[in-house]
């Protein structure tokens, strides 16, 4: 089985991207479990590819690739082999992904603070509208609303009053 002195088997993987890593884990480790290590170690080892997603663990056997559920130990696909474990791991980079949706998530970007002032802002005139087209004139908390929107936006102001 190619055990190691403590018990741990090394496992080679090469995966979709092209990249290549040996990993010494338990033989009892899942095929999640395992993905997830990869993940990691993959991080840790070739931060210049960017983080990984692992989606598939698959082994070659008679030169066809199979896929391992991911509740399946690892032990029990190489059982009887003699020598070193050989995966396939089908894998996606993220960085770039998670990097993007940071970006537009971050509320310090300006393109999030404009959409954040336009969506308030839309909100106010159509409550201002619904009041002015119904003919209700309920007291007002406040004599007006203001909306300052980022600088390329002028003063909005929304008065309860008719001019």
């Amino acid at each position: 089985m190619g055990m190691g002195s403590n018990g741990e088997v090394v496992i080679f993987t090469d995966t979709s991207i092209d990249t290549h890593i040996a990993l010494s884990v338990s033989p009892d480790i899942t095929a999640a479990d395992f993905m997830r290590e990869l993940e990691t170690t993959h991080y840790t080892c070739l931060p210049t590819v960017g983080e990984i997603k692992a989606h598939a663990l698959m082994v070659r056997k008679r030169k066809r690739f199979y896929r391992l559920s991911e509740s399946l130990p690892l032990k029990c696909v190489f059982q009887g082999v003699k020598g070193a474990w050989f995966l396939h791991v089908q894998v996606e980079k993220v960085a770039a992904r998670v990097a993007a949706a940071s970006a537009c998530c971050d509320p310090r970007s300006s393109s999030t603070r404009i959409k954040r002032s336009v969506a308030v802002g839309s909100r106010i005139m159509t409550a201002a509208n619904n009041i002015r087209l119904s003919g209700n004139k309920p007291k007002p908390i406040l004599s007006f609303f203001a909306l300052r929107a980022v600088s390329t936006f002028p003063m909005f102001e929304i008065s309860d009053s008719d001019h």
